[in-house]
């Protein structure tokens, strides 16, 4: 993992009926491409109705979308995250397709913004509004970069002002900067001259990392022994009930081990200390 610093979670194989939002557009999601700034107009429009909690400052629109990708809405964003054990639960947490593997794509944050950078200073004020963007998450400069242009980059970004559940699942997003090309077709074609050198920095930047689909069980154990589980990425009664979907992994166990008696032999151990 040296020199990768985001691992986006995601599983696909070659017979799983829906492809992964890495290797589809945005474009066929409600027509997203034509309707992308009505759908952000209409969520800030209804807010006030469906939430107690205060809004975003006027104009963070990169606020904005991270609030509607928390609570399901269509947005360009997607969602990655710092942390492998974190991505590893992703990606372990739904049961794979009975011929692929769970997947983890790591991504090098440095190359995006290095690509993002070199792009920024080609044209006259694009390089303040990247400034204004990277420091500050300015709304205006990410409208100016993002909603009024479609430019095949792809930005890593997070709102100025973070929510809960962006810190405890150590979140970031990327950024598709033209939502009707895949992500992995943008990554693939982001920087070089010609095919094989763009194939050799997607290769030293895009890792994916396969997991053994065959050792889900013992690794969800593990995760939820290590306090990584739905309820403590999703706090809240609804991601407590969803663990409980993991948490039979653990019964199971522990009824295999009172079969083979060591889960009784260590109660009664512990009862004679008592």
């Amino acid at each position: 993992m040296s020199g990768f610093s985001e691992a986006r979670v995601v599983r696909f194989g070659p017979s799983q009926r829906r492809s992964s939002e890495l290797l589809r557009s945005l474009a066929w999601d409600l027509r997203f491409a034509t309707w992308r700034v009505q759908l952000i107009l209409e969520f800030i429009r209804h807010y006030h109705l469906h939430s107690t909690e205060p809004p975003p400052r006027s104009g963070d629109t990169l606020d904005w979308l991270a609030l509607m990708r928390h609570h399901g809405a269509p947005t360009r964003l997607l969602d990655f995250t710092f942390s492998f054990p974190v991505a590893s639960y992703f990606a372990l947490s739904k049961k794979p397709c009975e011929d692929a593997d769970p997947v983890v794509w790591a991504v090098n944050k440095t190359w995006l913004t290095r690509i993002m950078e070199k792009w920024s200073v080609k044209a006259s004020g694009r390089k303040k509004r990247f400034a204004d963007l990277a420091t500050y998450r300015d709304g205006k400069a990410f409208r100016e970069l993002f909603l009024k242009r479609d430019p095949k980059l792809v930005l890593s970004a997070s709102p100025f002002r973070r929510n809960q559940r962006l810190e405890i699942q150590s979140g970031i997003f990327l950024c598709p900067g033209n939502v009707e090309l895949p992500l992995m077709a943008l990554l693939r074609n982001l920087e070089g001259k010609d095919k094989d050198e763009k194939r050799e920095n997607y290769e030293k930047n895009v890792l994916k990392i396969p997991i053994a689909a065959g050792k889900r069980n013992a690794l969800l154990r593990g995760l939820d022994q290590a306090g990584i589980s739905h309820a403590s990425l999703f706090p809240g009664l609804d991601g407590f009930a969803e663990s409980l979907r993991t948490k039979v992994l653990l019964f199971e166990h522990l009824r295999q081990m009172e079969k083979n008696k060591a889960r009784g032999n260590l109660s009664i151990a512990l009862l004679d200390r008592w």
